[in-house]
Protein backbone atom coordinates (compact mmCIF):
# COMPACT_ATOMS: atom_id res chain seq x y z
CA UNK A 1 0.00 0.00 0.00
CA UNK A 2 2.71 2.48 0.67
CA UNK A 3 3.82 1.72 -2.90
CA UNK A 4 1.22 2.30 -4.16
CA UNK A 5 0.60 6.06 -2.56
CA UNK A 6 3.69 6.91 -3.81
CA UNK A 7 2.90 6.00 -7.35
CA UNK A 8 -0.15 8.03 -6.90
CA UNK A 9 1.52 10.97 -5.60
CA UNK A 10 4.30 11.35 -8.39
CA UNK A 11 1.20 11.34 -10.91
CA UNK A 12 -0.60 13.97 -9.06
CA UNK A 13 2.71 16.15 -9.27
CA UNK A 14 3.05 15.37 -12.46
CA UNK A 15 0.20 16.89 -14.15
CA UNK A 16 0.73 19.80 -12.09
CA UNK A 17 4.01 20.51 -13.91
CA UNK A 18 2.48 19.98 -17.46
CA UNK A 19 -0.64 22.05 -16.45
CA UNK A 20 1.77 24.70 -15.17
CA UNK A 21 3.64 24.37 -17.87
CA UNK A 22 0.59 25.06 -20.85
CA UNK A 23 -0.50 27.89 -18.83
CA UNK A 24 2.70 29.84 -19.20
CA UNK A 25 3.18 28.97 -22.91
CA UNK A 26 -0.54 30.50 -23.69
CA UNK A 27 0.25 33.50 -21.45
CA UNK A 28 3.29 34.42 -23.56
CA UNK A 29 1.67 34.40 -26.76
CA UNK A 30 -0.51 36.75 -25.80
CA UNK A 31 1.42 39.06 -24.42
CA UNK A 32 4.03 39.26 -27.18
CA UNK A 33 2.07 40.97 -29.99
CA UNK A 34 4.92 42.25 -32.56
CA UNK A 35 6.39 45.65 -33.36
CA UNK A 36 6.21 47.85 -35.98
CA UNK A 37 7.09 51.78 -36.36
CA UNK A 38 5.23 54.70 -38.52
CA UNK A 39 8.64 56.89 -38.39
CA UNK A 40 10.21 56.69 -42.05
CA UNK A 41 13.32 54.39 -41.88
CA UNK A 42 13.57 55.08 -38.25
CA UNK A 43 15.15 57.99 -38.11
CA UNK A 44 14.36 61.88 -37.27
CA UNK A 45 16.63 64.79 -37.11
CA UNK A 46 18.43 67.34 -34.39
CA UNK A 47 19.58 70.67 -36.63
CA UNK A 48 21.14 74.08 -35.24
CA UNK A 49 22.62 76.83 -37.38
CA UNK A 50 25.68 78.96 -36.29
CA UNK A 51 26.52 82.00 -36.94
CA UNK A 52 29.09 85.07 -35.99
CA UNK A 53 26.76 87.65 -36.32
CA UNK A 54 26.58 89.71 -33.28
CA UNK A 55 23.56 88.02 -31.50
CA UNK A 56 21.58 91.42 -30.22
CA UNK A 57 22.53 92.94 -33.50
CA UNK A 58 22.18 90.50 -36.29
CA UNK A 59 23.61 93.58 -38.78
CA UNK A 60 26.68 93.43 -36.82
CA UNK A 61 29.59 90.60 -36.78
CA UNK A 62 30.61 89.59 -34.20
CA UNK A 63 34.49 89.83 -33.38
CA UNK A 64 37.37 88.16 -31.56
CA UNK A 65 37.66 90.18 -28.24
CA UNK A 66 40.51 91.06 -25.74
CA UNK A 67 38.57 90.74 -22.77
CA UNK A 68 41.15 91.21 -19.86
CA UNK A 69 45.11 92.18 -19.14
CA UNK A 70 47.28 91.98 -16.06
CA UNK A 71 47.54 94.92 -13.85
CA UNK A 72 50.51 94.49 -11.80
CA UNK A 73 51.88 95.74 -8.60
CA UNK A 74 55.15 94.79 -7.14
CA UNK A 75 54.97 96.64 -4.05
CA UNK A 76 57.24 98.54 -1.95
CA UNK A 77 61.23 97.16 -1.65
CA UNK A 78 64.16 98.81 -0.59
CA UNK A 79 66.85 99.82 -2.71
CA UNK A 80 70.49 97.83 -2.41
CA UNK A 81 73.09 99.96 -4.48
CA UNK A 82 73.07 96.71 -6.85
CA UNK A 83 70.75 95.28 -9.69
CA UNK A 84 67.72 93.70 -8.15
CA UNK A 85 65.02 91.65 -9.92
CA UNK A 86 61.44 91.10 -8.35
CA UNK A 87 58.78 89.35 -8.46
CA UNK A 88 55.27 90.73 -8.63
CA UNK A 89 53.20 90.68 -5.91
CA UNK A 90 49.51 91.32 -7.30
CA UNK A 91 48.11 90.53 -10.32
CA UNK A 92 44.62 90.54 -11.37
CA UNK A 93 43.54 89.18 -14.14
CA UNK A 94 45.04 86.80 -16.96
CA UNK A 95 45.16 87.66 -20.68
CA UNK A 96 41.83 86.69 -21.57
CA UNK A 97 40.48 86.08 -25.44
CA UNK A 98 37.24 85.41 -26.90
CA UNK A 99 36.51 84.07 -30.43
CA UNK A 100 33.25 83.11 -31.61
CA UNK A 101 33.81 80.74 -34.50
CA UNK A 102 36.55 82.50 -36.15
CA UNK A 103 39.38 80.29 -37.97
CA UNK A 104 41.93 83.19 -38.92
CA UNK A 105 43.70 82.68 -35.82
CA UNK A 106 44.70 85.69 -33.53
CA UNK A 107 47.81 87.65 -31.93
CA UNK A 108 48.64 89.52 -28.85
CA UNK A 109 51.06 92.22 -28.41
CA UNK A 110 52.33 94.07 -25.45
CA UNK A 111 54.14 97.08 -25.10
CA UNK A 112 55.25 99.35 -22.34
CA UNK A 113 56.51 102.84 -21.40
CA UNK A 114 59.35 104.08 -18.97
CA UNK A 115 58.52 104.05 -15.34
CA UNK A 116 58.04 107.38 -14.50
CA UNK A 117 57.09 109.41 -11.32
CA UNK A 118 53.42 110.53 -11.73
CA UNK A 119 54.10 114.08 -12.41
CA UNK A 120 56.88 112.58 -14.67
CA UNK A 121 60.29 114.50 -13.11
CA UNK A 122 61.90 110.85 -12.37
CA UNK A 123 62.30 107.91 -14.53
CA UNK A 124 63.37 104.74 -13.49
CA UNK A 125 66.03 104.29 -16.19
CA UNK A 126 67.36 100.84 -17.37
CA UNK A 127 64.41 99.30 -15.46
CA UNK A 128 63.16 95.86 -17.85
CA UNK A 129 59.64 94.40 -17.34
CA UNK A 130 59.53 90.84 -18.35
CA UNK A 131 57.06 87.98 -18.56
CA UNK A 132 57.86 84.48 -18.53
CA UNK A 133 55.44 81.89 -20.37
CA UNK A 134 52.19 81.85 -18.96
CA UNK A 135 49.76 79.09 -18.21
CA UNK A 136 47.46 78.48 -21.30
CA UNK A 137 43.70 77.34 -20.82
CA UNK A 138 40.71 76.49 -23.23
CA UNK A 139 38.16 77.88 -20.47
CA UNK A 140 35.19 75.73 -22.95
CA UNK A 141 34.60 73.17 -19.91
CA UNK A 142 32.00 71.62 -21.74
CA UNK A 143 34.19 70.66 -24.86
CA UNK A 144 36.94 69.23 -22.30
CA UNK A 145 34.12 67.10 -20.67
CA UNK A 146 32.56 66.03 -23.94
CA UNK A 147 36.05 65.57 -25.74
CA UNK A 148 38.20 64.22 -22.74
CA UNK A 149 41.31 63.15 -25.76
CA UNK A 150 41.18 66.68 -27.40
CA UNK A 151 43.93 68.76 -27.00
CA UNK A 152 42.34 72.17 -26.68
CA UNK A 153 45.16 74.29 -26.49
CA UNK A 154 46.71 72.86 -29.69
CA UNK A 155 48.63 76.02 -31.41
CA UNK A 156 47.58 78.34 -28.78
CA UNK A 157 50.86 79.72 -27.08
CA UNK A 158 52.65 82.46 -24.37
CA UNK A 159 56.05 83.67 -25.30
CA UNK A 160 58.67 84.56 -23.11
CA UNK A 161 59.18 88.83 -23.32
CA UNK A 162 61.21 91.89 -21.64
CA UNK A 163 58.34 94.57 -22.89
CA UNK A 164 60.07 97.80 -24.66
CA UNK A 165 58.65 100.48 -26.74
CA UNK A 166 57.57 98.17 -29.54
CA UNK A 167 54.85 95.53 -29.73
CA UNK A 168 56.04 92.12 -28.64
CA UNK A 169 54.25 89.31 -29.16
CA UNK A 170 52.75 87.56 -26.17
CA UNK A 171 50.08 85.26 -26.70
CA UNK A 172 48.79 83.85 -30.00
CA UNK A 173 46.70 81.25 -31.68
CA UNK A 174 47.84 80.02 -35.25
CA UNK A 175 45.61 79.59 -37.90
CA UNK A 176 42.84 77.34 -37.73
CA UNK A 177 42.95 77.18 -33.79
CA UNK A 178 42.30 79.28 -30.83
CA UNK A 179 38.34 79.43 -31.30
CA UNK A 180 36.69 79.65 -27.72
CA UNK A 181 37.66 81.10 -24.59
CA UNK A 182 41.55 81.38 -23.88
CA UNK A 183 43.29 82.34 -21.00
CA UNK A 184 46.97 83.04 -20.22
CA UNK A 185 47.99 83.21 -16.35
CA UNK A 186 50.81 84.32 -14.70
CA UNK A 187 51.86 83.23 -11.20
CA UNK A 188 53.61 86.05 -9.21
CA UNK A 189 56.89 84.27 -9.82
CA UNK A 190 56.38 84.78 -13.91
CA UNK A 191 56.50 88.25 -14.16
CA UNK A 192 59.41 90.70 -12.91
CA UNK A 193 60.57 93.70 -12.77
CA UNK A 194 64.94 94.29 -13.05
CA UNK A 195 65.89 97.46 -11.51
CA UNK A 196 68.96 98.80 -11.93
CA UNK A 197 71.66 99.73 -9.18
CA UNK A 198 71.23 103.69 -10.14
CA UNK A 199 67.64 103.85 -9.54
CA UNK A 200 66.66 106.67 -6.93
CA UNK A 201 64.39 106.34 -4.58
CA UNK A 202 60.05 107.05 -5.53
CA UNK A 203 57.38 105.45 -6.91
CA UNK A 204 57.42 104.72 -10.74
CA UNK A 205 54.29 103.40 -13.11
CA UNK A 206 54.78 102.35 -16.07
CA UNK A 207 51.67 101.91 -18.64
CA UNK A 208 51.18 98.53 -20.73
CA UNK A 209 49.32 98.79 -24.02
CA UNK A 210 47.45 95.47 -25.03
CA UNK A 211 46.86 95.17 -28.87
CA UNK A 212 44.67 92.37 -30.51
CA UNK A 213 45.14 91.19 -34.09
CA UNK A 214 43.12 88.50 -36.12
CA UNK A 215 45.68 87.95 -38.14
CA UNK A 216 48.76 86.33 -36.90
CA UNK A 217 51.25 86.56 -39.60
CA UNK A 218 51.10 90.00 -38.96
CA UNK A 219 52.65 92.77 -36.62
CA UNK A 220 50.06 95.42 -36.36
CA UNK A 221 52.22 98.76 -36.40
CA UNK A 222 53.08 100.86 -32.61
Amino acid sequence: MKFNKAITLLTVLALSVLSTGVATTHAEDVTNPGTSSSIPENKTTAQIELTTQDPVDPDKPNTIQLVSAPTINFGTNALTGANKTYNAEEIDSPIKVINPGFTSGWNVYAKASAFQTTDKAKTLTGAALSFDSGLVENKDTDTAVNNPDLDNNKGVTTNSITLGDANGLIFSATSGTGVGTYTATYGLDKIHLTVPSSATAAAYTADITWELTNTPSTTPGE
